[in-house]
């Protein structure tokens, strides 16, 4: 099952013309497989479906989309929903430049005023919209933004102009994949724990200093004399010290006398403690943090970010078995961790009830009351990456003719270039229609460019569906006017309330809900735990390669074994030792390190690989074979608590072996074996695995129509064992 509408992967590299091909009629490749069409939408109101199907009908086409968008693809409302008195027509928007004879030499900032633009929208969206099918009036958590790329207008911060828009309206707001560490506030406390701890990193030194807590500028550090013969290689640190002590009252002295004296409470007071001092709202650091920023909702979104911040290193500090000035570099790892995986969210003022924003790709499967469509102006092809060598499926890997002082283009590579193109630009229109189905009760489409729309962009193939009116062009000074016009309510009460607010009021309520996904692997279902529940740490875990190192680890010796009997060929008659040999370079070096060589051949000697190999004989033994079947968590692990899925899960693993049996009065059956590389006694293993084998049971049993008599476990140790 799947929709060629919505097939948004390409830049991962998925073609979705192979699901095409297969539901075509006309193709040889369609070994009688039928298509079904789901048209009914049970998600919007009929404005927004019959919205939805004129902008596709004359747009999406096999060359632009990689389907046809005719009768058995347009979306029909759901036939029992009954009609309202009110209907929200959709909204499609499209800022530019002032008209008149100067309006050429404007220098306006679009990203800024399209997010205001938005946050204007929300605010009169939240105080006036009703929803139909829950009977209430919207609130800020029926709203979603969603854009296409978070980088728009060139290299400007479309994100960041966005949550500078928020702050100015009091909204609250939620990035949906962004991290706490990102509020700037917060970046500016992280690089100066990072330059205590090593002062002579130039970059965290610039990126506190350059601040708004510090208000450095860039042409400050002129006055560092880096450019001199004698400081060329002297680390900023160095010269700052230097000109601090010549004027004791500069910026340079500010910043140098806070870092000398975090750097000394460290070495006196411990890391524990000096953070804590450093992070706490009274301190003279959180009072700078918080006055570099312009607006009330910024400084809102501030202090609940350091404060989010001071309780992940005092959590740190509880688990760490050291917390005196040298654990100080440890926590500075821990936060880079952070940083790099963003494993921590941003937090803001409205709790569940905020805006989120995010981009089209994560808001796939999703829905929302109110929908906002931003960016609306991106053209596709200008994201595509100037390459001088390109890897193409069907013409392999092309590249520029380099000449000495020139690049010329090649034909291999044009037809690639060509070809990338196409499939962006069909990305694109399948992105927009993704965009657009996210909506149940209103949605809103935005743009803004001191040009005309650019070609292919959602905009662009809005006004292609025939009807032009109903895009609304306004000026930026329209926008002004009617962004004045909607003016910020802040309670006092409520605003008071936010900065005292717990943060266990803001933080996502149902995470237990990602550890129980529509897909699961036999292996976790399966596999019998001594615990009961899993229980999951924010806490980064640690890498291998900061680990004591051990000889050889247990997963890396299984998976030699495993892939040293998935490439054997029962069959032959050259030494277990001689084939390994001579698919050595499948191995990893620690594979080859961990091959327990006397293990392999005591399997191929083992009753098992001689049935196997008769098998083999026959070409009925399958190895590392992907299954897949439906079953009842509850059924294979009564230990869990499965009250949060309300369906069957679909169950995926991978058999290691199994192989067909014959006799003579043709009652055939299946032989199923796992291996093992544990040491673990045999009836430890039969308990702890017989749940996963048992899925591997059901799901050969459903595909072969075959019985499973025998469930052997191979233990490396024990040879074989019966589940």
């Amino acid at each position: 099952v799947g929709d060629l509408k919505q097939s948004r992967y390409a830049f991962q590299g998925a073609d979705c013309g192979v699901f095409g091909r297969l539901s075509d009629t006309n193709n040889p490749d369609n070994d009688g497989f039928t298509t079904r069409y789901l048209t009914c939408n049970f998600r919007s109101y009929r404005e927004t479906t019959e919205f939805i199907n004129a902008v596709f009908r004359p747009t999406m086409t096999v060359e632009y989309g990689g389907t046809v968008y005719g009768d058995n693809e347009e979306l029909r409302p759901e036939p029992n929903k009954p009609e309202q008195d009110v209907a929200y027509d959709p909204e499609v928007y499209y800022i530019t430049k002032n008209s008149g004879k100067n309006s050429v030499k404007e220098k306006t900032d679009y990203s800024k005023i399209q997010a205001r633009f938005i946050a204007a929208n929300i605010r009169d969206t939240v105080s006036k919209l009703y929803l139909r099918k829950e009977q209430r009036i919207a609130n800020y958590g029926d709203i979603a933004v969603l854009s296409g790329a978070l980088k728009a207008n060139r290299d400007k911060d479309f994100e960041g102009d966005l949550a500078t828009a928020f702050a100015e309206f009091n909204i609250p707001f939620e990035r949906v994949g962004g991290s706490f560490t990102d509020v700037p506030a917060v970046s500016a406390a992280v690089g100066l724990l990072f330059s205590a701890d090593d002062p002579y990193n130039d970059i965290n030194i610039a990126r506190v200093y350059l601040s708004a807590a510090y208000g450095g500028i860039i042409e400050d550090f002129a006055l560092l004399g880096k450019d001199k013969k004698e400081n060329k290689h002297s680390p900023l640190y160095t010269l700052m010290r230097k000109v601090a002590k010549a004027d004791t009252t500069g910026k340079f002295a500010v910043f140098i006398s806070e870092l000398e004296g975090l750097r000394r409470d460290i070495t006196t007071q411990g890391a524990a403690r000096a953070v804590s001092a450093l992070l706490s709202e009274g301190s003279a650091v959180f009072r700078r943090l918080i006055s570099g920023q312009t607006s009330t909702g910024a400084v809102k979104r501030a202090v609940l970010n350091l404060r989010l911040l001071r309780k992940t290193c005092a959590e740190y500090f509880t688990v760490s078995s050291d917390s005196g000035a040298m654990s100080m570099s440890k926590l500075c790892r821990y936060i880079e961790n952070i940083e790099k995986q963003k494993s921590t969210r941003e937090v803001m003022s409205g709790g569940q009830n905020a805006v989120r924003i995010m981009t089209i790709h994560k808001a796939k499967g999703l829905e929302f009351p109110v929908c906002i469509i931003a960016n609306a102006q991106r053209n596709p092809i200008s994201a595509l990456p100037k390459d001088d060598v390109i890897f193409d499926s069907r013409y392999g890997l092309t590249l520029r003719y380099m000449l000495p002082y020139s690049k010329q283009q090649t034909l291999p590579r044009f037809l690639a270039e060509q070809r990338r193109k196409r499939s962006a630009l069909s990305e694109n229109v399948r992105l927009l229609y993704v965009a657009l189905t996210r909506a149940a009760e209103k949605l809103i489409v935005i743009g803004a460019s001191c040009n005309k729309p650019s070609e292919h962009s959602f905009i662009d193939i809005i006004s292609n569906s025939g009807d032009e009116e109903i895009i609304a062009k306004l000026t930026a000074d329209e926008v002004d006017e009617i962004v004045n016009q909607t003016t910020p309510d802040i309670d006092a009460d409520t605003e008071t309330d936010i900065f005292r607010a717990p943060l266990s009021d803001i933080i996502y309520d149902r995470a237990v809900l990602a550890d129980y996904p529509k897909k699961i692997s036999a292996t976790a279902l399966g596999v019998k735990h001594s615990a009961a529940t899993t229980v999951f740490s924010i806490y980064p875990r640690r890498p291998y390669f900061l680990k004591p190192s051990t000889a050889v680890s247990p997963k890396i010796r299984g998976d030699a074994f495993h892939k040293a009997v998935h490439y054997i060929d029962f069959c032959s008659s050259v030494s277990v030792k001689e084939q390994i040999e001579t698919f050595w370079d499948k191995f990893t070096l620690a594979e080859q390190k961990a091959l327990d060589l006397a293990a392999v051949e005591t399997f191929m000697q083992s009753d098992i690989a001689t049935r196997a190999r008769l098998a083999d004989s026959r070409g009925e033994l399958h190895r590392e074979f992907a299954l897949g079947a439906f079953a009842k968590p509850s059924e294979f692990a009564p230990d869990k608590d499965w009250q949060y899925i309300a369906d069957v899960p679909f169950v995926q693993g991978i058999a290691d072996m199994f192989f067909f049996n014959h006799t003579q009065d043709n009652q055939d059956s299946i032989t199923l074996v796992d291996y093992k590389t544990g040491n673990k006694s045999p009836t430890a293993l039969a308990d702890e695995y017989r749940g996963q084998i048992e899925i591997y049971a059901r799901a050969l049993t459903e595909i072969f129509n075959k019985p499973v008599h025998d469930k052997i476990i191979w233990s490396t140790r024990h040879g074989a064992v019966q589940v």
